[in-house]
């Protein structure tokens, strides 16, 4: 059994809330936010990389997390 269009909203905001603080924050300014990385990188005083890396662990946490959420589910 796959994950629900219902709960994937409640799974994906679990996986958001699980994120380190400061990558949440990155995180949530590019995709709820829509700023660019360059924008983030000038607010919150980051590298371009650290940016990228935390982004990078950002969308593997979620990934993981959904996958780890459907395997539950069957």
């Amino acid at each position: 059994m796959e994950i629900e269009a219902s709960d994937l909203l409640v799974v994906y905001e679990r996986a958001v809330a699980g994120l380190a603080p400061k990558t949440r924050e990155i995180f949530l300014m590019s995709r709820r936010d829509g700023m660019t990385y360059k924008e983030i990188q000038a607010k919150v005083a980051l590298s371009m990389g650290a940016v990228e890396y935390h982004m990078m662990r950002a969308i593997a946490h979620i990934d993981r997390y959904l996958d780890d959420h459907d395997q539950h589910a069957r």
